[in-house]
């Protein structure tokens, strides 16, 4: 289909590009010696079906914070001769909206139905920083407690207009306050706190990792030990997933291998991708 935003592809198009994205990233973290593993869905995908998800829309890497840094650094500083890809960071892009990098081919334009701000994401790979999460299974992170407050003022950040509605009259002024307060440090300001405070939790120091900044709940950590590097089949590629994976996938999703109904084959991130 044609419109003025290009041609939209399927998502068959958005995986193909997808892959060249996760070859380019194992080569500069092969000749870079930096480790890096497939992850959630992917890693299911790459389990389950030597592949993709069929109907996934998204393809997520995770990298112990070291390593990652390492890798921000490296495609911020060669930005010239990895065109088209490019990274999505807060670090290169003030408009950008999260404390986790996107690496994005820019030969395409993603539009996501429900996103406040175009920041100029092509079809795209999320990168995850993992950091320390505790020392013992099933523990809540002691971070979670200053991510909660300021995970929701970094919503209010996001509002052009005071949003009042669903709140309590005597909590009016209360929300007031914080989002003067929010509207003032701003989105990038948070997502700049945010990454700076999970930084406080260095990968050597814990048994369990996981991304602090972004985990939904306790099951995304994992022990550090699953977080061996293997090779494994993915499309005609041969990618890294952590060798203990049946654990991960197993704590995190139960039968990972069991299709989920059809009704719910379907992705998640809710966007429409165009050819330039």
């Amino acid at each position: 289909m044609n419109n003025e935003l290009g041609e939209e592809i399927t998502i068959e198009e958005i995986h193909q590009v997808q892959l060249e994205l996760l070859k380019q990233i194992d080569r500069i973290c092969e000749e870079q010696h930096l480790t890096y593993f497939l992850y959630w869905g992917t890693l299911i995908g790459a389990v389950r079906h030597n592949g993709f998800i069929p109907w996934d829309d998204d393809a997520d890497i995770v990298m112990l914070r070291p390593d990652y840094e390492k890798l921000i650094t490296y495609l911020s500083t060669h930005e010239t001769e990895l065109y088209p890809l490019r990274l999505m960071h807060y670090s290169t892009n003030e408009k950008y909206l999260y404390p986790i990098a996107r690496i994005s081919d820019d030969r395409f334009k993603v539009v996501f139905a429900h996103e406040p701000v175009d920041y100029g994401l092509g079809i795209f790979v999320d990168l995850y920083p993992f950091d320390g999460w505790s020392n013992k299974k099933g523990e809540t992170p002691t971070y979670f407690r200053a991510r909660k407050f300021m995970l929701r003022n970094f919503f209010l950040s996001v509002y052009d207009h005071f949003p009042a509605g669903g709140v309590a009259k005597w909590k009016l002024p209360i929300k007031w306050i914080l989002y003067l307060r929010a509207r003032r440090i701003g989105t990038h300001g948070f997502i700049i706190r945010m990454d700076e405070e999970a930084k406080k939790y260095p990968v050597e120091d814990y048994a369990y990792v996981g991304n602090l900044n972004w985990a939904q709940d306790d099951r995304e950590g994992t022990e550090k030990a699953n977080l061996v590097p293997v090779k494994h089949r993915f499309e005609d590629a041969e990618l890294t997933i952590p060798q203990g994976y049946d654990r991960i996938l197993r704590d995190y999703y139960g039968d990972y291998m069991q299709y989920p109904p059809e009704e719910e084959r379907c992705g998640h991130h809710s966007y429409k991708a165009y050819r330039k």
